[in-house]
């Protein structure tokens, strides 16, 4: 299976990865795709 998200969901991810310390208790991150196409990736 292959998941394919927008940039800019990417850089939210990537940012609470990177910086683990900066969110405090439970964060919910909305990881969408709605405007990636399959043929692209």
């Amino acid at each position: 299976m292959k998941i394919v998200i927008e940039p800019s969901a990417a850089v939210t991810l990537a940012s609470i990865a990177e910086n683990p310390g900066v969110a405090q208790g439970r964060v919910g991150i909305i990881l969408s795709g709605g405007n990636a196409t399959p043929e692209v990736g």
